[in-house]
């Protein structure tokens, strides 16, 4: 079941955790491969569920809880989200991955003062793992604390020079200390990145405007029209 879950095939994961099950209906593991399946199946509900019953017969197991924590979050239950991370982490400390993903969820509740908290510690116990830079820099840009944001987020680029994410956010950072020049180049990778993000085009159409580049503001604004007519944010 897991291997299935493994190669992304939902229904023959489910379909041999469900057969294990009818062999040993106590069988945890098999529990947590059946929420496994059902998660990369869509069926988040389910999932949970079967994380609980999992759970029942091995309380003690982070991993589960760090996967029960996935699947509440991709449901929208945010709050419970937030209690099976933390018992992840009460059960394994250094599981760097639950704080990382803790941080997330108390990002999008609107704490970031300790969603920075979870984040600074995932970089703690695995300093070389791009995604958390770059969710702490994004946080920091969400925060006002642009000196930081930066600071990390160019460490993040030259630790990892292939990684593609948050040079919108670097580029925020760098307008709001007005340096235009830095915020262009970033805003163009971006833009590389994701060349029909209409959002990534406003931003640098206002970043040239700013730097009294009339001609590249109006080229790059109408575009991000055309890419999104229904938003207010672009005419």
């Amino acid at each position: 079941a897991y291997l299935f879950y493994r190669l992304d095939d939902g229904p023959n994961a489910i379909a041999e955790a469900r057969t294990a099950l009818s062999i040993d209906p106590e069988n945890s593991d098999a529990y947590q491969y059946l929420g496994l399946g059902l998660y990369s199946n869509y069926q988040y509900r389910p999932a949970v569920h079967a994380f609980a019953e999992s759970l029942a017969r091995d309380p003690n197991n982070p991993d589960t809880y760090y996967d029960m924590g996935i699947a509440l979050h991709a449901d929208g239950n945010r709050t419970g989200a937030i209690r099976a991370y933390t018992e992840a982490i009460r059960l394994r400390p250094a599981f760097w991955e639950a704080h990382s993903n803790l941080g997330l969820v108390l990002h999008e509740e609107g704490n970031l003062k300790q969603a920075v908290v979870e984040y600074r510690e995932a970089k703690r116990i695995a300093p070389a793992e791009a995604s958390i830079r770059n969710n702490l820099g994004n946080t920091y840009c969400d925060q006002g604390k642009f000196d930081l944001a930066i600071e990390e987020l160019q460490e993040l680029y030259k630790q990892h020079p292939e990684w593609q994410q948050g040079h919108a956010c670097l580029a925020s950072a760098y307008m709001a200390k007005k340096n235009y020049d830095a915020a262009v180049e970033e805003l163009r990778l971006a833009v590389r990145q994701n060349p029909t993000g209409a959002n990534e085009h406003r931003i640098l159409g206002q970043v040239l405007m700013l730097d009294n580049k009339s001609e590249d503001a109006l080229r790059e604004l109408r575009l991000a029209v055309s890419l999104d007519p229904e938003s207010d944010a672009t005419h």
